[in-house]
């Protein structure tokens, strides 16, 4: 699966890619290339919760509550 997300030059599998090989400032800059969408909610969501930001993840999870992404915490 990292070969494939590697390979990829969609921003939001690069931001995958960076975020799961634990290279938080390359996922960073791959956060900000993700166009405002629901990725970018997800992927933001993942990327502070990571970082333990909660106070910056509580207004992302409203715009993702009505939608059919789900996420356990």
């Amino acid at each position: 699966m990292i070969k494939y997300l590697k390979a990829q030059r969609n921003p939001y599998y690069r931001f995958l890619y960076f975020f799961f090989t634990d290279d938080k400032t390359e996922a960073e800059k791959a956060l900000q290339k993700i166009k405002p969408n629901k990725l970018k909610n997800q992927a933001s969501v993942m990327f502070h919760f990571e970082q333990k930001n909660f106070e910056d993840v509580k207004p992302l999870l409203q715009h993702l509550k009505d939608d059919s992404f789900k996420m356990v915490l």
